[in-house]
């Protein structure tokens, strides 16, 4: 339900807003908290889930927006982003 919710508001935008509907709920929540400069220690405590479940959520949005290069600051890349 809320990913069609999501995609309803994502249609009609830019083609730069259309990777986040390729998102989970999760991912979108965890890469909103990376683009405000959260670490991965940080979000963890914030959804009381473990670093590593974080961890992969990262390696997931990375993969959906085709960050190939994992050196790649992943914050810097979304601050360019609107989700």
């Amino acid at each position: 339900m809320l990913s069609l919710y999501m995609s309803r508001l994502s249609a009609g935008l830019s083609p730069e807003n259309e990777w986040s509907s390729a998102l989970s709920a999760s991912e979108l929540r965890i890469a909103a908290m990376i683009k405000r400069g959260l670490n991965s220690e940080e979000i963890a405590d914030h959804l009381s889930i473990s670093p590593h479940t974080v961890r992969i959520h990262r390696r997931n949005i990375r993969k959906e927006l085709q960050i190939l290069n994992t050196h790649a600051n992943l914050s810097i890349h979304l601050r360019g982003k609107q989700l």
